[in-house]
């Protein structure tokens, strides 16, 4: 089998990418996320790095491999940061395109979670470089190592929580809904409750992110 082509290759110091392109939050709830990571976090250093790939095409015949596949139910914990652990980006063809609305689905979580994420979506963007996972019909996955998680927004387990609001809705999702992550039991909140459910994390552990585009239709 071919190789993927390899598109596009950058680095970001990310102390200077987070200062010269910040997040652009237009929900009152996420920039309030992100000033209590700023003032309770520790500062960003080292290097994140970027690369955009080319789907290659599929030869005849392929060479057979063994693969072991651990399977692991429920919502991505984070836990290890390794070169070797890498963490889907499941959703829009437009790289991280949300990230700022009020939608919490789970690449507007991971982009809430690691906010150099959408810097690196602005930086792309100011610099007219094309922040996609897939253009003209063909898969365009994007890597982007070293991405520091700097919080933890535990929207998974609110359902254990006996109170109402944020809660309760969110339960309610969990149980009745294969995606419970919906943007509406995000922007229903108080900012209280967002704010509890949110911890900081210091120093921020380094993720890996493999992002591509979501299939669509229905079936």
């Amino acid at each position: 089998m071919t190789t993927p082509a390899l598109q596009q290759e950058m680095e970001f110091d990310l102390a200077k990418l987070v200062a010269e392109h910040p997040p652009r939050w237009r929900h009152p709830y996420k920039k309030a996320i992100h000033e209590l990571v700023s003032r309770d976090g520790g500062a960003l250093s080292g290097t994140m790095r970027y690369t955009r790939w080319k789907l290659a095409t599929l030869e005849d015949t392929m060479q057979v491999h063994t693969v072991d596949l651990v399977e692991r139910s429920g919502f991505f914990t984070y836990l290890a940061s390794h070169p070797g652990i890498w963490h889907l980006n499941f959703a829009d063809s437009r790289l991280f395109a949300a990230y700022g609305s009020s939608l919490m689905a789970q690449d507007e979580w991971q982009v809430a979670e690691h906010p150099a994420l959408g810097s690196l979506r602005e930086a792309l963007l100011h610099d007219e470089h094309p922040a996609l996972t897939r253009e003209d019909g063909i898969s365009t996955p994007v890597l982007v190592t070293d991405v520091p998680r700097q919080c933890s927004i535990d929207l998974a387990n609110q359902s254990q929580s006996k109170g109402g609001g944020f809660q309760a809705f969110v339960g309610k999702l969990l149980r009745s809904s294969p995606r419970p992550l919906d943007g509406n039991a995000f922007a229903a909140a108080s900012l209280e409750e967002v704010l509890r459910i949110t911890q900081v994390l210091k120093p921020a552990p380094l993720t890996n992110i493999r992002a591509i585009a979501a299939p669509t239709g229905s079936g």
